[in-house]
């Protein structure tokens, strides 16, 4: 049975697109067999940040056709597969209620299925978070993004979801940001995930290449490789040790 992990955030802009994206490639290249759903129906990203420029079948095509459609699934040239969503600009509404038996009908197909799910509290993520059997959490470490982020573990506490842990976007140790203490306390969860802030992120958006493919020994692809070896138990390093490692001496954990 496949774990389904759902990538949630309480606004855009954070990384969790970049997160769901690169964590599903990571794992891919752990020999991992993974599926990566659109569950962004109305701002989807993932074909954009992939270079998936042409997919005449879709999630929403997916939740207007029962049975499932096999069409619907794309091979990246990672080996990651891929369900996108219709990113064009013309209107259509679909009713996303039974995306749980959808995801379902995808497990035993492979290890993982990750969903980028949409942000805040809209009924496309109340959807998404029933149809989800595990969490992650992505912020940034300034106030408002972790306030709009609480809200979204809270409505995900709410249905005694299993939250796997934080992952925080965006850091650079300016002084002007929570530290990793704070944001574990102010949640009561651990921090699974802390990705530097790295122009590679960027580029490798705009070249439309995961960046732990466009850069694989850039600081952030590294966090990202970390952060699936942890989703899929691989040994390595304590987290502890990586924490240390990337605050520094003297900082706290």
């Amino acid at each position: 049975m496949s774990r389904i992990i759902g990538v949630f955030s309480g606004k855009g802009g954070v990384g969790k697109t970049t997160t769901a994206v690169n964590l599903g490639v990571a794992l891919t290249k752990l020999g991992k067999s993974v599926v990566l759903v659109d569950s962004n129906v109305n701002t989807p990203n993932v074909s954009l940040h992939l270079g998936m420029n042409f997919t005449p079948f879709t999630i929403q095509d997916m939740m207007e056709n029962a049975p499932y459609i096999p069409q619907a699934i794309y091979v990246h040239e990672s080996g990651l597969r891929v369900i996108p969503a219709d990113f064009s600009l013309k209107e259509r509404h679909v009713d996303i209620s039974e995306l749980k038996n959808h995801m379902h009908k995808l497990a035993g197909e492979s290890d993982y299925v990750i969903m980028d799910c949409a942000p805040g509290l809209g009924p496309d993520t109340r959807a998404s978070i029933e149809a989800c059997s595990e969490f992650i959490i992505v912020t940034n470490p300034e106030t408002p993004a972790i306030a709009d982020a609480y809200k979204t573990y809270k409505a995900i506490k709410g249905v005694n979801g299993k939250v796997l842990g934080l992952v925080v976007n965006k850091v650079n140790k300016d002084g002007y940001e929570l530290d990793s203490g704070e944001i574990e306390e102010f949640f009561n969860e651990k921090i699974i995930g802390i990705v530097p802030e790295d122009k590679s992120v960027r580029a490798s958006i705009q070249n439309k290449r995961p960046v732990v493919m466009h850069k694989p020994n850039s600081k952030a692809s590294k966090a990202y490789s970390r952060l699936a070896m942890h989703i899929a138990g691989v040994q390595t390093k304590t987290f502890s040790d990586i924490l240390l490692e990337f605050l520094g001496p003297g900082r706290k954990k």
